[in-house]
């Protein structure tokens, strides 16, 4: 997470890919921790191979982890939220990720994303689904996504990047009935002026 996080996507995908050999020969013998940490592996596996561009490993990696997330369902091993909801979570991420607007929006109009008990997933859906929205030039849509991160961590508003560009990219272009929802978020994230 830590290579993701400074952009060494391919680092981050060797990480992963060791990480998911060493653990497949402990999986003859499968406990409910060990299966939620190989399908969590894909997980991460999934996101980097999407900044990477690399859709049909982005997929299988989702697919892998969605026939964990059958056997283990809905889990919390070592702090790391593992089952079906967070498989569906990705699955926007990764589409978002990898510029597929229409696929992302329509996959995640079928995800309960309040089933999912970790806040940083909540957040990041939204995030995706506002980016996307974005991109349509669907402002009304971006607004009330951004509307709900606002509500559950308002301080994604002054330190997300991304989010942040998302809300200059509507300001950039809000029609005035849009005015009083956008105001308060570019206040909270410091970009009123």
């Amino acid at each position: 997470m830590i290579l993701s996080a400074q952009g060494k996507t391919r680092q981050a995908l060797d990480v992963v890919h060791r990480a998911i050999a060493d653990l497949k020969p402990r999986l003859a013998h499968p406990t409910g921790a060990r299966l939620a940490a190989y399908g969590g592996l894909h997980l991460m596996g999934a996101t980097e191979a999407a900044r990477d561009d690399a859709a049909a490993e982005a997929r299988r990696m989702l697919d892998i982890a969605a026939q964990v997330a059958e056997v283990t369902g809905e889990t919390n091993h070592f702090r790391m939220v593992f089952g079906p909801t967070n498989v569906a979570l990705h699955r926007v991420s990764t589409a978002a990720e990898l510029g597929r607007t229409s696929e992302a929006l329509d996959l995640a109009e079928r995800v309960a994303v309040l089933r999912a008990p970790a806040v940083e997933r909540r957040l990041t859906y939204h995030l995706d689904v506002a980016r996307c929205y974005a991109r349509r030039r669907d402002d009304l849509a971006t607004v009330h996504m951004i509307q709900r991160i606002h509500r559950e961590s308002p301080e994604e508003l002054r330190y997300s990047r991304p989010l942040r560009e998302t809300l200059r990219q509507v300001q950039g272009r809000a029609k005035p009935a849009l005015e009083a929802d956008l105001r308060p978020l570019l206040d909270a994230a410091g970009l009123a002026g």
